[in-house]
Protein backbone atom coordinates (compact mmCIF):
# COMPACT_ATOMS: atom_id res chain seq x y z
CA UNK A 1 0.00 0.00 0.00
CA UNK A 2 1.37 3.91 -1.14
CA UNK A 3 0.10 6.39 1.21
CA UNK A 4 1.60 9.90 1.11
CA UNK A 5 2.54 10.38 4.55
CA UNK A 6 0.49 13.81 4.87
CA UNK A 7 -2.76 11.47 4.82
CA UNK A 8 -1.42 8.85 6.84
CA UNK A 9 -0.98 11.80 9.27
CA UNK A 10 -4.31 12.89 9.30
CA UNK A 11 -5.97 9.67 10.45
CA UNK A 12 -3.41 9.10 12.80
CA UNK A 13 -2.10 5.96 11.34
CA UNK A 14 -2.79 2.31 12.06
CA UNK A 15 -3.98 1.57 15.44
CA UNK A 16 -1.07 -0.02 17.33
CA UNK A 17 -3.53 -2.37 19.19
CA UNK A 18 -4.52 -4.07 15.98
CA UNK A 19 -1.39 -5.54 14.94
CA UNK A 20 -2.21 -8.71 12.79
CA UNK A 21 -4.24 -9.79 9.94
CA UNK A 22 -6.86 -6.80 9.95
CA UNK A 23 -4.39 -3.84 10.63
CA UNK A 24 -4.72 -2.57 7.18
CA UNK A 25 -9.10 -2.97 7.14
CA UNK A 26 -9.01 -0.78 9.91
CA UNK A 27 -6.67 1.72 8.43
CA UNK A 28 -8.28 1.64 5.26
CA UNK A 29 -11.89 2.58 6.76
CA UNK A 30 -9.99 5.30 8.59
CA UNK A 31 -8.48 6.46 5.49
CA UNK A 32 -12.08 6.06 3.28
CA UNK A 33 -13.48 8.34 5.28
CA UNK A 34 -11.53 11.13 4.79
CA UNK A 35 -10.52 10.40 1.33
CA UNK A 36 -13.31 9.06 -0.94
CA UNK A 37 -11.02 8.14 -4.15
CA UNK A 38 -7.65 5.85 -4.46
CA UNK A 39 -6.04 4.78 -7.41
CA UNK A 40 -5.17 0.93 -7.74
CA UNK A 41 -1.70 -0.52 -9.10
CA UNK A 42 -1.73 -3.29 -11.73
CA UNK A 43 0.53 -5.40 -9.87
CA UNK A 44 1.03 -8.59 -8.50
CA UNK A 45 2.14 -9.01 -4.49
CA UNK A 46 3.95 -12.83 -3.50
CA UNK A 47 3.15 -13.40 0.56
CA UNK A 48 4.30 -16.58 2.21
CA UNK A 49 0.74 -16.67 4.40
CA UNK A 50 0.58 -18.09 7.66
CA UNK A 51 -2.54 -20.08 7.25
CA UNK A 52 -0.66 -22.17 5.41
CA UNK A 53 1.14 -23.64 8.76
CA UNK A 54 0.70 -27.41 9.70
CA UNK A 55 2.13 -27.38 13.04
CA UNK A 56 -0.63 -27.13 15.92
CA UNK A 57 1.41 -24.99 18.72
CA UNK A 58 2.35 -22.29 15.69
CA UNK A 59 -1.23 -22.07 14.79
CA UNK A 60 -2.53 -22.13 18.22
CA UNK A 61 0.39 -18.96 18.74
CA UNK A 62 -0.88 -17.46 15.95
CA UNK A 63 -4.74 -17.27 16.62
CA UNK A 64 -4.06 -16.05 20.35
CA UNK A 65 -2.50 -13.33 18.73
CA UNK A 66 -5.43 -12.99 15.55
CA UNK A 67 -7.40 -12.85 18.74
CA UNK A 68 -5.62 -10.33 20.71
CA UNK A 69 -5.31 -7.94 18.00
CA UNK A 70 -9.22 -8.43 16.42
CA UNK A 71 -10.36 -7.52 20.28
CA UNK A 72 -8.98 -4.17 20.10
CA UNK A 73 -10.68 -3.87 16.06
CA UNK A 74 -12.48 -0.39 16.67
CA UNK A 75 -15.88 -0.71 15.43
CA UNK A 76 -18.75 2.49 14.54
CA UNK A 77 -21.63 0.30 15.60
CA UNK A 78 -23.07 -3.29 17.09
CA UNK A 79 -23.00 -4.54 13.72
CA UNK A 80 -19.32 -4.05 13.08
CA UNK A 81 -18.47 -5.55 16.50
CA UNK A 82 -20.74 -8.70 15.40
CA UNK A 83 -18.65 -9.09 12.29
CA UNK A 84 -15.38 -9.02 14.05
CA UNK A 85 -16.53 -11.92 16.39
CA UNK A 86 -17.91 -13.71 13.73
CA UNK A 87 -14.78 -13.47 12.21
CA UNK A 88 -12.77 -14.83 14.82
CA UNK A 89 -15.05 -17.27 15.64
CA UNK A 90 -15.19 -18.40 11.88
CA UNK A 91 -11.33 -18.99 12.31
CA UNK A 92 -11.94 -20.75 15.31
CA UNK A 93 -14.08 -22.92 13.60
CA UNK A 94 -12.19 -23.18 10.40
CA UNK A 95 -8.39 -24.15 12.85
CA UNK A 96 -10.29 -26.88 14.95
CA UNK A 97 -11.77 -29.07 11.65
CA UNK A 98 -8.33 -28.51 10.11
CA UNK A 99 -6.78 -29.89 13.29
CA UNK A 100 -9.23 -32.23 14.26
CA UNK A 101 -8.66 -29.95 18.13
CA UNK A 102 -11.20 -27.92 20.41
CA UNK A 103 -7.94 -26.05 21.58
CA UNK A 104 -8.90 -22.86 19.26
CA UNK A 105 -12.38 -22.47 21.14
CA UNK A 106 -10.65 -21.98 24.48
CA UNK A 107 -8.51 -19.44 23.03
CA UNK A 108 -11.40 -17.73 21.64
CA UNK A 109 -13.08 -17.78 24.70
CA UNK A 110 -9.88 -16.33 26.87
CA UNK A 111 -8.10 -14.10 24.82
CA UNK A 112 -11.24 -12.90 22.78
CA UNK A 113 -14.19 -13.13 24.95
CA UNK A 114 -12.15 -12.56 28.11
CA UNK A 115 -13.26 -15.49 30.15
Amino acid sequence: MLVEVKAFGEVNGYNEKVFLDFSDHQFIEKLGEKYKFFFLLNTICIQDFSDEENDVCKLSVRYSLFCKSLRNYEVKNYWGRINILLVVLKRAVSLSFRTKRLLYFKIFLNEFVGI
